[in-house]
């Protein structure tokens, strides 16, 4: 048996402005990687962040151990989407230049009008600060195992 799944992910305008093809797709396949770990199919990502090694905490900045460099994001499936709901996740990779997930850790679900640490919608993604790339994936399912790959942007 096999599915097709359309996702959108939303980056901010700038952020696009200033990728290169490369670095677009390497973030993408990041968080794909990210949500299908937990064996869920999503339907919308929202990047919160580019890689990084800080997080915010009550207002203050915090450096996290040395090596954790992560990138921060947030994703619905279509249970999600019909819920008005989101989860917030965190994809921890090699380092700055190489995004191989190296593991994740999930906050959630939590409704899409919650306000952030800086006072902001958690999901707002209904202005025009926001651009999606959609991705077109086929995954085919087996007895044994599930096979996933990702293919084409349109």
């Amino acid at each position: 048996m096999s599915t097709i799944n359309i996702v959108k992910f939303y980056f901010p305008k700038p952020w696009l402005a200033s990728f290169r093809d490369d670095q677009l797709q390497s973030y993408i396949k990041l968080a794909y990687l990210t949500v299908s770990a937990r064996q869920s199919y999503p339907k919308a990502v929202l990047f919160r962040s580019l890689v990084h090694l800080q997080v915010k905490s009550e207002g203050s900045r915090k450096h996290l151990r040395k090596g954790t460099w992560h990138v921060t994001l947030c994703y619905k499936s279509e249970d999600h989407l019909a819920r008005g709901q989101h989860v917030a996740a965190h994809a921890y990779v090699r380092g700055k230049e190489d995004l191989t997930l190296l593991r994740a850790t999930y906050r959630g679900p939590k409704p899409d009008s919650q306000l952030n640490a800086n006072g902001k919608w958690s999901w707002a993604v209904e202005d025009e600060s926001h651009v999606a790339q959609e991705m077109v994936y086929g995954h085919i399912s087996t007895s044994k195992n599930r096979k996933r790959s990702g293919r084409g942007r349109t």
